[in-house]
């Protein structure tokens, strides 16, 4: 048997909170095993020396002590405002919270303006609609033509108009 697993158990075998199967396997290894009859030896002399010493009387009012404590502790739950955050926050919070506000307009703006003027020059789409996007693969790697590329022989055996 290994020791770690009894000494784990040793304080609760003491304390009288194990099932009965874990306590008769806790007292058959404690029997044949000299070092965890020493750690339960150490482990009684401590348990007989917490059992003597007297538990102080709890003093009187001291729970409604705590309680009046904790109701004067309780603040009430408010919403927070962006007007409280700034009455409280420090002057250069303050500065720094708004060079944070106009640097992000000035770049939105910047990029709005940019943005739009992209947008605004028309682009001509009907050539490129005209072709076929399949022509892309006519043409292997290797510079090869449409019958001995890949691409070309795959689409020649997929095509349904071959079948």
């Amino acid at each position: 048997m290994n020791c770690e697993h009894i000494r784990a158990k040793l304080v609760a075998y003491a304390e009288g909170r194990l099932s009965v199967d874990q306590r008769e396997w806790v007292e058959a290894h404690v029997k044949e095993c000299a070092s965890c009859q020493t750690a339960l030896a150490r482990i009684d002399v401590v348990a007989a020396a917490l059992v003597q010493l007297d538990t102080p009387p709890v003093p009187g009012g001291l729970t409604a002590g705590i309680m009046a404590r904790a109701r004067q502790r309780e603040e009430p739950a408010s919403a927070w405002t962006l007007r409280d955050w700034w009455r409280e926050a420090a002057a250069p919070m303050r500065a720094a919270s708004v060079a944070a506000l106009v640097a992000g307009v000035a770049i939105g703006l910047a990029m709005g303006q940019t943005s739009y003027r992209e947008t605004a020059s028309y682009v001509d789409v009907a050539p490129t609609m005209e072709r076929d996007p399949l022509d892309v693969y006519g043409v292997g790697l290797l510079g090869e033509t449409e019958e001995a590329s890949l691409p070309g022989v795959y689409f020649k055996l997929a095509s349904p108009a071959d079948r």
